[in-house]
């Protein structure tokens, strides 16, 4: 689950549930989401 650090990493909390559907989306999901803050 290094898609759930690298979202901790970025400082910002996520509720659970978002977390869980971009997970079912797909990893690279999660980065653009990580990288969008940014």
């Amino acid at each position: 689950m290094s898609d759930a650090i690298s979202i901790e990493a970025c400082g910002q909390l996520i509720p659970i549930e978002s977390v869980q559907k971009i997970l079912n989306r797909s990893p690279a999901s999660v980065y653009r989401y990580a990288n969008t803050d940014t």
